[in-house]
């Protein structure tokens, strides 16, 4: 019996992961975005005023295993993943995908990007500057501490 129930949960989850369907729409005339998930436990939805997305930019998750990747938003109440999930494969398809968000929205994801971690840094929140330097530019601990420390300097604060 336990057998089958620990079958059945197995298939329940790659099931889960087949029915899950994500909708984005970047409606530029009514100024807002639009997005829906849905899976097999319920539907979630909201609405983002555009005036508050940031950019859209690549997040990285290094591993022993090899880099994964995810389209993430910068808005101003936090980022916002596209996805839920990393995923390996193609970076370049991500870049791709943040690279049209944000020439629809005439961003600079760079500029956008470095004025968080500037902000994290100047505000004692030196560790989650790094930690997302490292997301983002998939650099090393060093890296990371070196570019957070050359905008700070560059930027006088």
């Amino acid at each position: 019996m336990l057998f089958f129930v620990l079958f059945a949960l197995g298939w329940g989850a790659l099931f889960a992961c087949f029915v899950r369907k994500s909708i984005f729409d970047f409606n530029l005339v009514g100024r807002q975005f639009n997005w829906s998930r849905r899976g097999i436990y319920g539907k979630k939805t909201g609405i983002i005023p555009l005036d508050q997305i940031k950019s859209a930019f690549v997040e990285i998750s290094s591993s022993d295993n090899g880099s994964t990747y995810r389209p993430v938003l910068s808005t101003s109440q936090g980022p916002f993943p596209l996805i839920n999930y990393f995923t390996g494969g193609s970076k370049r398809r991500y870049e791709s995908i943040a690279a049209a968000i944000n020439a629809a929205l005439q961003t600079n994801p760079a500029e956008a990007m470095d004025e968080q971690i500037l902000a994290l840094a100047t505000s004692g929140q030196w560790i989650e500057a790094i930690e997302m330097t490292r997301k983002r530019y998939g650099y090393d601990l060093e890296q990371a501490q070196q570019f957070v420390d050359g905008i700070i300097k560059q930027r006088g604060a």
